[in-house]
């Protein structure tokens, strides 16, 4: 199955669960992944998200920790590629 691409906001759409997406995106990630599809996402997206996940965890949000193992990480030399190689 093709990778799929997760940006910051995919992430955070199914860490956040006071987004209006969340059920959606979760829902999303969960079928692609019992389908046996992989998630992939770069350094910097994974950064970014953290700081964010960081960020709403000091404000008090409601966190789905689900969403921290879904993922598998472009290293920063592949992350100009597309698609990425696996080798």
């Amino acid at each position: 199955m093709t990778p799929l691409f997760v940006d910051t906001a995919g992430w955070m759409a199914c860490a956040d669960q006071a987004d209006p997406a969340h059920r959606r995106a979760v829902a999303a990630r969960d079928r692609w992944l019992e389908r046996g599809g992989r998630l992939v996402t770069t350094d910097y997206v994974a950064d970014e998200t953290l700081t964010l996940v960081l960020r709403f965890a000091c404000d008090g949000a409601s966190l789905d920790s689900a969403a921290a193992g879904s993922y598998h990480l472009i290293p920063r030399a592949a992350a100009g590629r597309w698609p990425p190689r696996w080798d």
